[in-house]
């Protein structure tokens, strides 16, 4: 999808509102705001109530500069991929999407997702053997694919902060979602240490492990700070702002209370299943896998019901017949992909909840589902360079919209003066030709002496006027009379 260009199409509207050029800074946005407010405000002006709530919506969105940023680049559609997290958090990821206009640019992205999918079934594949007895390796080594693995984020992680560094609140932003990669990095290598001591226990009867609510840790500290910010980004200002902008989701009917249970939702079923989580594996409790599971099962049956209302309230929003068909057949498409990903999610869950509930199924049939979509995963990202390879190398050649073709002459409107008409839909009209009007300007004395010492056209009607090359045809809808 080609997205809007700054200062075109839907990248220009909200300019319009407040009567503004594309470039205006921040001074003006906040003058052009308080005239056009005094001007349509309903207290002075009834009947104004649709026309203020779009200048309110304008001037929010202008004047904060992150959203002015990717208003300008993308417009409309790219602030609702915004709002959507399509940018990351914080909008962090928006200077890698123009990179992704450019087949060649796709083509290197999908061979990083190539090798980071690799890298992922690799990772599980060492898992499966370790557990089932297969090989002998030391938990240290069945990381390493993983280590290599965050070798990208780390370096995404570590360069974003300094990109962000001039401005205050950005840079802060930035900081503190590195220090969650790295908490969870850090859990990474506690967890590999945990389960290398636990095993080392087994063989020798000695206790070394730690306590999983210790090797936790980093993860207890990654949470709060997902959930803080959540928070943060989800205050009243934040909820009228996307009503106005109509790019609010289902709510329950509950306004406020709604959009929060919508943002805070699946971080507290996180919570709720690490804790569980831990209480089980430090043997607090004996209850069943099929308890710690519940969390996961609510999750999902919530990420199912709110894709539904979601889908379904934008539907009524549609006016037409055309666009309701275009809209129905989208969200049908995108339903179907997600059903079928969470059908592998959720069979992988239970599979593992089986196994841990002592079953005797090897760890290989638990990961099966897993290992198919890896397959899948591999096939798309093999075809996806090669498609992208012979799309760049497909050199479009301009055509000339203004290239003269001769005509045949339309004969169905000759007059008494024996005039030829021509249909010129061809070329373009000069601003000075008169196409209103069928008579023949008076000859100029200079037209009159060269005509007198050139040889007369013929009468035939079936001939084709010359056209000098140098001099391109207007361009018109009516009909141009030639002597």
């Amino acid at each position: 999808m080609q997205l809007p260009k700054k200062g075109s199409g839907n990248a220009a509207r909200l300019y319009k509102v407040l009567e503004l050029e594309p470039t205006a800074t921040e001074d003006e946005v906040k003058r052009a705001y308080k005239k056009m407010a005094l001007k349509f405000h309903p207290d002075k002006n009834p009947g104004n109530e649709e026309k203020f709530k779009e200048i309110n919506t304008a001037y929010n969105i202008l004047i904060d500069p992150q959203k002015k940023e990717i208003y300008d680049s993308y417009g409309e559609e790219g602030l609702a991929l915004y709002e959507n997290g399509m940018f990351g958090e914080d909008g962090e990821l928006m200077h890698i999407i123009p990179y992704l206009e450019n087949p060649v640019y796709i083509g290197l992205f999908a061979c990083v997702v190539l090798i980071g999918w690799i890298l992922t079934f690799l990772f599980a594949l060492f898992i499966v053997l370790k557990v089932d007895g297969d090989i002998n390796w030391n938990w240290g080594t069945i990381f390493v694919p993983l280590w290599i693995l965050n070798v990208g984020p780390l370096c995404f992680s570590v360069c974003s902060v300094p990109q962000n560094i001039e401005h205050r609140l950005k840079g802060f932003k930035a900081l503190v979602s590195s220090t969650q990669y790295f908490a969870l990095l850090v859990f990474q290598i506690l967890l590999c240490i945990q389960l290398q001591r636990e095993e080392n226990d087994r063989s020798s009867g000695h206790h070394t492990a730690w306590k999983w609510a210790i090797v936790f840790i980093p993860i207890y500290y990654y949470e709060l700070v997902h959930i803080i910010k959540r928070i943060a980004n989800s205050g009243k200002a934040k909820y009228d702002e996307e009503v106005e902008t109509h790019s609010s989701g289902f709510n329950f009917g509950c306004q406020y209370f709604g959009y929060l249970l919508r943002k805070l939702f699946i971080p507290a079923m996180r919570v709720w299943f690490i804790v569980f989580l831990i209480v089980k594996l430090d043997h607090k409790t004996s209850w069943s896998w099929w308890i710690n599971a519940i969390p996961l099962f609510v999750g999902i049956a919530w990420k199912v019901f709110i894709r539904f209302a979601d889908d379904m309230k934008v539907l009524r929003k549609t006016t037409s017949a055309e666009e309701h068909a275009k809209t129905k057949s989208m969200i049908v498409g995108i339903s179907v992909l997600i059903s079928l990903f969470l059908a592998v999610v959720l069979a992988f869950i239970i599979l593992v909840v089986v196994k841990l509930d002592g079953s005797s199924i090897t760890l290989a049939k638990v990961f099966i589902p897993p290992f198919i979509v890896f397959g899948l995963g591999c096939c798309c990202a093999c075809c996806l360079p090669l498609l992208c390879c012979c799309c760049a190398g497909k050199a479009e050649d301009p055509e000339n919209p203004f290239e003269y073709e001769p005509t045949e002459p339309n004969n169905n409107n000759s007059n008494s003066e024996d005039k030829k008409y021509i249909d010129n839909t061809h070329g373009y009209q000069n601003e000075t030709t008169a196409t209103t009007s069928t008579s023949t300007p008076p000859p100029t004395e200079s037209t009159n002496n060269n005509n007198s010492n050139s040889a007369p056209a013929p009468a035939s009607t079936s001939d084709t006027p010359e056209v000098e090359e140098d001099k391109p045809v207007m361009v018109t809808g009516d009909l141009i009379a030639v002597d």
